[in-house]
């Protein structure tokens, strides 16, 4: 798969996931066992899960227009530092749900596939200007 190709796969599952968390929080909340119990719990959710995902899509876009592995550089570090949270959370939370499970599988795939992508289309040196 070319690395566009790629980018354009998150930038549509990040405005996937971006515009249901603000379209439909309490559906993607109860998925993920979350409860909006206090004042603004709505709203943190709406702007953590929708708004900063929509903003990594639009950087993402941008990415397609001016550098595409810049753009993929920055869904590995994205999805890989959620894995990693999610990783350290196990050791934290009572058990993983199939959602989670959904999300770690996930994660994993972005690493391989992208971590491949990046390793294997590595940019050519250039000689350094004297």
């Amino acid at each position: 798969m070319s690395g566009k190709c790629l980018l354009i796969l998150y930038i549509v599952s990040f405005v996937f996931f971006g515009l249901v968390a603000l379209v439909a929080p309490d559906t993607s909340a109860n998925l993920m066992n979350f409860s909006f119990t206090g004042p603004g719990a709505r709203m943190e959710f709406m702007a953590a899960y929708g708004g900063l995902m929509l903003g990594i899509a639009g950087y993402l876009f941008y990415c397609l227009n001016t550098s595409i592995r810049s753009g993929l550089v920055a869904v590995i570090t994205i999805v890989g530092t959620l894995l990693a949270g999610r990783i350290l959370g196990v050791f934290f939370d009572e058990g993983i749900t199939s959602i989670q499970t959904f999300f770690f599988t996930i994660e994993g795939l972005t690493m391989v596939l992208v971590g491949s992508h990046l390793i294997s289309n590595k940019p050519s040196a250039t000689p350094a200007i004297a």
